[in-house]
């Protein structure tokens, strides 16, 4: 890969700004950051990850291999002496909040890194999608005006816009930002979660097994709903039609209440972390996604396609996948139509391999990953060899970040006076 990249005089070196910390097996989100700083890693010899939270059990042991890593502190003056000391060319901020705390202090510090701001999804998106969900439906897919108009939408734009470069996990939102906002188009960059272990692993289950399961991070609001969606609203059409399934739920950081929410009688058990993903998925027959609302792409569906595990979900489900023409047996636009389509698919032997077919062709067309890695890499050199050229058409970023409007910064300071005591 190396060889098709454009050189530059010096590696650059990468400073990674964060508030969560990368745990591939627990969250898409975690899997998207490894794939990410995999091919940073590419471009640089020096990587600095680091991170506001206390560091779980659950952070890949890949990360120590290719990164330094480092505890900060929001609102402390410690940031702005660790930036200084690393002096980062390229410093990348995971998800909008870490450049709203974070952001002013590189600016200050090191003005000519290049800073790139990794969404993962669009938070505003995915809350204006929570705030007007239907009751039965599933179709809460167009996004109006108005919604670019709340705070949440103000506040990630913002921080778009003060960043060199945005990247987007999903062609469907990079597409949104187009049309609403021609001018972010040179600050975009479609980088999506990829498929990973190339073709070996796909098709790896078979048609012997009987249970069905859902799956996702408990700690994420949109998977909560839709496991409750699925126990109270679809499982009591479902489970007297497929007599001899089992509905499991799995997912990282259950709580008890969720454990709670198995009903042993109506063959529903909550099932907690996926020890190993692969051996999971492939001792069940069907997967059942109904997905009321996010945005992004969803990490539980790739992993799906990858194994030859045939899905269910909604239209803001497959969004950032495939449009639902292509692949309407596969996707409910109510509950009634959900229920339907997921019986024919537990019971239509020819219609999972239909899936099947479906998945592989997608993943190679549109999810390996070697082009967007070629693709990205080929971007940041561009940007790193010339970003005052750059910088110079985003006007509306230059505007932002003048002092008069430099809110973020102006808070951050008297944050950390009080926490001093000064004030």
């Amino acid at each position: 890969m190396k060889s098709n990249i454009p050189s530059l005089k010096a590696a650059p070196k990468v400073l990674i700004v964060a508030n969560v910390w990368p745990e591939p097996d627990s969250s898409a989100a975690g899997k998207h950051m490894m794939q990410l700083l995999e091919t940073l890693s590419v471009l640089s010899e020096e990587m600095l990850f680091t991170c506001t939270a206390v560091e779980s059990h659950f952070v890949s042991p890949r990360l120590s291999e290719i990164c330094k890593t480092a505890n900060i502190r929001m609102n402390c003056s410690s940031f702005d002496q660790l930036v200084s000391d690393f002096s980062p060319d390229l410093v990348v901020y995971d998800r909008f909040l870490a450049e709203e705390q974070f952001g002013w202090r590189v600016r200050e510090r090191c003005p000519e890194a290049v800073t790139m701001l990794n969404t993962e999804d669009l938070h505003f998106v995915r809350r204006w999608r929570e705030n007007n969900r239907s009751d039965t439906g599933f179709s809460c897919t167009d996004i109006p005006v108005s919604a670019f108009l709340t705070t949440d939408a103000q506040r990630e734009l913002a921080a778009l816009f003060r960043s060199d470069l945005t990247l987007l996990i999903s062609e469907a939102e990079h597409r949104l930002l187009l049309h609403h906002l021609p001018a972010t188009a040179g600050l975009l960059q479609y980088h999506p979660l990829c498929k990973e272990g190339g073709n070996q692993a796909l098709n790896t289950v078979t048609d012997h097994q009987t249970n069905v399961i859902s799956l996702g991070n408990f700690l994420h609001k949109p998977n909560q709903d839709a496991a409750l969606t699925l126990i109270q609203h679809l499982w009591p059409a479902l489970g007297p039609q497929l007599k001899n399934a089992e509905l499991h739920l799995y997912g990282a950081y259950p709580s008890e209440k969720h454990f709670r929410w198995s009903q042993p009688a109506k063959r529903v058990w909550v099932k907690g972390r996926a020890k190993n993903l692969q051996e999971t998925l492939c001792a069940h027959r069907l997967m059942l996604a109904p997905i009321r609302f996010g945005s992004g792409i969803k990490g539980k569906l790739l992993d799906a396609m990858q194994f030859g595990l045939p899905f269910v979900t909604t239209p803001i489900g497959i969004e950032g996948i495939d449009s639902t023409e292509n692949c309407e047996p596969f996707v409910g636009f109510t509950r009634e139509d959900f229920i339907q389509k997921s019986v024919r698919l537990y019971e239509d032997v020819a219609l999972r391999n239909e899936f099947r077919a479906w998945a592989h062709e997608v993943l190679n067309n549109r999810f390996e990953s070697r082009a967007h890695e070629t693709s990205l890499i080929k971007t940041l050199t561009a940007r790193l060899r010339n970003r005052s050229h750059f910088r110079q058409q985003n006007i509306i970023g230059a505007m932002l970040q003048h002092h008069s409007l430099a809110s973020t910064r102006y808070m951050g300071k008297w944050i950390e006076a009080k926490n001093a005591g000064i004030t």
